[in-house]
């Protein structure tokens, strides 16, 4: 959770491009790239005030309950 916080930091705070943050992180660039898209489409700006749990379960929503 913690690369997380750190991808929106370097790419907010700092200004790197996903593919510096990538390299950085050591994540792949599709990664940050996914991160920072979960990021945009959860409405949140940063700085974020939320614990590391509440971001993660933000841009990570649990799966719709499917009935079988």
């Amino acid at each position: 959770m913690r690369k997380i916080r750190e991808v929106l930091r370097l790419k907010f705070e700092v200004g790197l491009s996903a593919r510096q943050i990538a390299v950085s992180v050591q994540v792949g660039r599709v990664t940050v790239g996914d991160y920072l898209n979960r990021f945009a489409a959860s409405r949140l700006s940063w700085p974020c005030s939320l614990s590391d749990a509440e971001l993660e379960q933000k841009l990570f929503p649990p799966a719709p309950a499917v009935p079988s």
